[in-house]
């Protein structure tokens, strides 16, 4: 299905999972408001935009148990180790069941690849 924002992607998800969607995008525009909102790769994603550049933070997709957390390479990351030990994942997702998402990780996770664009780094 193609949606033409997150608002319609959210409100196309089950009942149950459309509050955590919005929980989810509300914790990542708490750490930065003026992220520029829109659908890629069929997620809602989330992009720090600087002149004619933009440079993706975060992404988020609903899965039918669990939400997923497109955050790019989790060997990059500093706490790799404790979102492993606490998460599924693979090379570049966290996957987080609706019932015990981390939002506190979703705002950490989102401050760490905001501060990586806004400084410039490229990460994969």
């Amino acid at each position: 299905m193609t949606y033409n924002t997150i608002d319609d992607y959210i409100l196309s998800q089950d009942e149950f999972i459309r509050p955590v969607l919005q929980q989810v995008r509300d914790r990542i525009l708490s750490v930065e408001p003026t992220l520029q909102q829109k659908l890629a790769w069929g997620m809602p994603s989330f992009a720090l935009v600087k002149g004619k550049k933009s440079k993706y933070v975060m992404h988020f997709a609903a899965n039918k148990h669990h939400l997923g957390l497109y955050v790019g390479a989790l060997s990059e990351i500093p706490f790799a180790d404790d979102i492993i030990a606490n998460h599924a994942t693979t090379k570049a997702a966290i996957q987080m069941p609706y019932d015990s998402i981390d939002f506190d990780l979703v705002e950490r996770l989102t401050k760490y690849k905001l501060d990586l664009a806004k400084a410039g780094i490229e990460s994969k």
